[in-house]
């Protein structure tokens, strides 16, 4: 990173030949770690991956302001008055140009004209663009009469001409280097030179972008947001069209650094700006080679679909998901990129509970990712993935296993047992093995073995861990999977795991997913349901109601749902209290003690606390005579809330 830069601004190009060995030294050091986040390990020590940014950030802002002093416009009035005295000798010793000056300045594509260019006091007066393929070509003619060798030729941004003094230089070169090239400049002709040209902000913009790019690829780093901010920043201010595209993919390295990291908030407004900026750049160059890629359109698109998906808007993003289909349907497009989307539609199918849908869909986007990314990829892994979370769905659970199982064995033997890759694929399983044991439980009337569900998600939560310390939104999705087991083994560990999930999502504000903290609120409403907490019951349910509004909309039927869910407690809530009163004022074991306490665990069976209702239920039943008329009305409630809760319901 910390490439030695000459200060003379003459010698910019070897300060980028400096900057490209650099990022030739980053590649090889990405291809050696095989782009796996998880090599990084054996080079980088995860307790100190703060400092290893912090360290890049510095050298990055250090190697900023080298080249910010090499390319100053203005030099010490000390060189001025030496270049005075130069040009002087040289007018003596008739070292003076007379005749055109022809250049020819290649400046990539999507640039466009506002450069000027002068020699000594003499602006050209003739300026021609060429476009050839995507590359643009701007041709500068200058009349030049009895010129000192050593005069700058100077590129400037075009400004208006009340502001010519403030222009900013973009680059100079002495007379002699354009008139007689060195060997690193190749000659068109007599008087006659190309080379490109790009702007400060450009060249230092895209050092912050690769290596914030090559950060996000092995992990988000903390300190990577800073890095990317600031390629975002220069792109911003960068002269030239290219870095309009650059701008472009800066914000879509930030998207992906803020999903990587749960900000999916964040990461939708970032990718919903680069989509913006790539539109606007198709529409600017319709018609013209250059352009930005219609691939990262499309990227762009389904990135901002999976995040509406992510945040819980599913029947938007499905929308959204659809439109592209058909666009790239009607391209006739069968590629790589229309597999991922095809892929990430199916996982949004899945969520719709549509899996028989979402089964064609994955099936299709199986056969693309074979055929362009192999039998073993990643990406044909991933869709395996999702396939096998249909047939769980539709409860073929011997087929999602076996899927399931096949893809762990080559995670594993390709990754190592703990890895990343595998938090997926063990979260998976360990939901296909759960519904699996619960239907079994259902249909036997035993208990069903969790242990294994439990086991792999555990091993999953400790992989996260070890990656993102133990306050990370990222381990959100794993502590909620286990709740809903825990629901069935032990709720003392689902209140303390959705106490740690609120806890998280409170330090992450405006970062999580209101998904998993109505997960968590839900988690806690059933703890609450179980121990007959009425009032910790509906404050969680409205918890649940209010995010569910943010999520659907105030109509929605999720949000209804819950709506009367709410209500009905509030409405047993003021019975149950109003049966607690009464209790104090009779006689434990009388006639009218056992009423009450008949209708009390009554009413706490009519608001689905039916483990509530039957402890009172049972405890009134011990203290009263079999002979008593209301004893076989308990008995009676006993076995309908017993019955209640062996079929799953609280």
């Amino acid at each position: 990173i910390a490439s030695k830069t000459s200060r003379s601004r003459s010698d910019f190009p070897k300060a980028c030949a400096n900057l490209r060995r650099c990022l030739l030294d980053l590649e090889i050091f990405r291809t050696m770690c095989k782009n796996d986040p998880f090599e990084l390990h054996k080079y980088w020590n995860i307790a100190e991956d703060a400092n290893v940014v912090s360290v890049l950030l510095k050298s990055l802002q250090k190697e900023e302001e080298k080249l910010l002093k090499s390319w100053e416009g203005h030099k010490p009035s000390s060189e001025e008055k030496k270049e005075e005295k130069k040009a002087e000798d040289e007018k003596k010793e008739g070292k003076l140009f007379t005749g055109k000056v022809k250049l020819i300045l290649q400046t990539h594509s999507l640039a466009y004209p506002s450069l000027s260019v002068s020699i000594g006091t003499t602006v050209a007066d003739e300026i021609a663009n060429v476009l050839l393929g995507d590359i643009d070509f701007f041709q500068f003619t200058l009349e030049l009469e009895d010129v000192p060798l050593s005069t700058p030729v100077n590129f400037y941004r075009s400004m208006p001409e009340d502001e010519k003094e403030d222009e900013d230089i973009l680059a100079s070169w002495p007379l002699l280097e354009i008139l007689k090239p060195s060997s690193k400049l190749e000659t068109k002709g007599a008087g006659e030179e190309t080379f490109r040209i790009s702007s400060i902000e450009e060249v230092v913009g895209e050092m912050y972008f690769e290596i914030g790019r090559f950060l996000n690829l092995t992990r988000p780093w903390r300190g990577t947001e800073k890095i990317l901010s600031r390629a975002k920043d220069l792109m911003k201010i960068a002269p030239f069209h290219r870095a309009r595209g650059l701008l472009g993919s800066a914000l879509v390295e930030l998207g992906t650094f803020y999903q990587k990291t749960g900000m999916f908030r964040d990461s939708l407004i970032h990718t919903q700006n680069a989509f913006n900026v790539y539109k606007g750049l198709t529409e600017e160059f319709k018609g013209r080679h250059s352009g930005p890629e219609e691939n990262d359109i499309i990227i762009c698109q389904s990135s901002i679909c999976a995040l509406k998906a992510d945040l819980g808007d599913l029947q938007a993003a499905k929308k959204s998901y659809e439109k592209l289909i058909n666009e790239l349907k009607a391209e006739r497009r069968e590629d790589q990129l229309t597999a991922q989307v095809l892929t990430n539609y199916g996982d949004l199918l899945l969520k719709l509970n549509l899996a028989e849908e979402a089964r064609t869909v994955l099936l299709r986007a199986e056969k693309l990712m074979v055929r362009y990314r192999g039998v073993h990829s990643d990406g044909a892994t991933k869709v395996r993935s999702s396939l096998a979370a249909t047939y769980a769905t539709t409860g073929d659970y011997k087929k999602a296993m076996k899927l399931f199982e096949g893809i762990q064995a080559s995670k594993i033997m390709r990754y190592g047992d703990d890895h990343p890759e595998l938090v997926v694929v063990n979260n998976g399983m360990a939901t296909t093995l759960f519904k699996h044991e619960r239907e079994n439980e259902k249909k036997t009337k035993k208990k069903g073995d969790y242990s294994r569900s439990i086991n792999l998600l555990i091993d999953s939560l400790r992989i996260m861990e070890r990656l993102h310390g133990t306050e990370h939104i990222l381990l959100l999705p794993t502590l909620n999977k286990l709740n809903v087991i825990y629901t069935e083994t032990d709720l003392s560990l689902v209140e303390r795991h959705a106490r740690r999930v609120l806890s998280i999502v409170e330090k992450n504000k405006h970062a999580a997913s209101d998904m998993q903290e109505r997960q968590a609120h839900f988690s806690l409403s059933k703890v609450a349901k179980h121990d007959g907490d009425v009032d910790a019951y509906v404050t969680h349910l409205e918890k649940v109601m209010e995010i569910s509004k943010r999520i659907h909309g105030d109509s929605a039927r999720e949000v209804m749902s819950v709506k009367n869910k709410v209500e009905e407690a509030k409405g047993k809530a003021e019975e149950i209290k109003t049966y607690r009163e009464a209790l104090k004022e009779q006689q434990k074991g009388s006639e009218d003690w056992a009423q009450t306490m008949h209708d009390l665990a009554m009413a706490f069976c009519e608001a689905d606390m039916y483990s509530k209702g039957l402890e009172i239920a049972k405890e009134a039943r011990k203290q009263i005579a079999d002979n008593m008329e209301i004893a076989q009305d308990l008995d009676i409630l006993i076995e309908h809330a017993t019955t209640e809760i062996n079929d799953g319901n609280l």
